[in-house]
């Protein structure tokens, strides 16, 4: 009993650790999975897909219209949900956004070099939209869950380490990694496997956010609004 006790803290929930610190870094490290991808996107529609550069050019910056309104028209709709959920909202919504990552970020990188011309824009654009839409909707309230894990400073501080670690594995092992599968000896783009390689990102980012779902423990009892909250830095690298 005493065992139990002191791994327990005043209001019976489990205490903080280091099983708190990484499952919060994993969090940022199942982002990075799928957003390590997003440089990768202008080579394989322009490269192996065939859309001229300029028109691109041009559906880049249609896309970037929806990034304009994307952060605040989805984080406005999750502060307007005031439903109850069996552990937390925001925990609901990561777990939404990770299975819908997994989908879209494959999407993305749908190899059908045959298609027609305006097909393959349409795709890019979907795809696009879909997988900017699912990550905010995982990232977002990601960035909130550090105020409601804990609201001791120190504690606090040691998730955002945890946090930061967690985006810096995921991005340098996508940037060392990522080049040796998409090119070949003659540094080539191997267009044809940038489909599978997403889909596994996408299978790792998912786990890692299981892992992060499942082991984060909510013990602040407060109301707290996405707009109080900063986003994840990997939300704006590379923007």
């Amino acid at each position: 009993m005493a065992t139990k006790t002191a791994a327990v803290d005043a209001k019976g929930y489990r205490k903080f650790g280091f099983r708190d610190v990484l499952a919060y870094g994993l969090g940022d490290f199942g982002c990075n999975m799928s957003f390590a991808l997003k440089g990768t996107l202008t080579i394989f529609w322009t490269q192996y897909m065939g859309i001229d550069s300029i028109l691109m050019a041009s559906l880049l910056l249609l896309v970037q219209v929806w990034d304009a309104i994307n952060d605040p028209v989805i984080g406005a709709m999750v502060d307007a949900d005031k439903r109850q959920y069996k552990r937390n909202k925001f925990l609901a919504y990561i777990w939404a956004g990770s299975v819908g990552l997994l989908v879209a970020g494959a999407l993305c990188f749908v190899p059908w070099t045959g298609a027609p011309y305006v097909v393959k824009c349409i795709l890019f654009v979907a795809g696009y939209i879909l997988w900017d839409a699912f990550y905010t909707v995982a990232n977002v309230p990601y960035g909130s869950m550090l105020s409601l894990i804990t609201a001791d400073s120190v504690e606090r501080a040691k998730l955002s380490t945890g946090r930061s670690v967690g985006s810096m594995v995921g991005a340098i092992s996508a940037s060392v990694i990522l080049p040796m599968l998409i090119y070949d000896a003659s540094n080539n783009l191997r267009g044809e496997r940038i489909f599978i390689i997403a889909l596994v990102m996408g299978i790792l980012g998912f786990i890692a956010f299981q892992f992060m779902i499942r082991n984060t423990v909510v013990r602040v009892d407060t109301q707290v609004t996405l707009k109080e909250d900063a986003l994840c830095p990997s939300r704006f690298r590379g923007q």
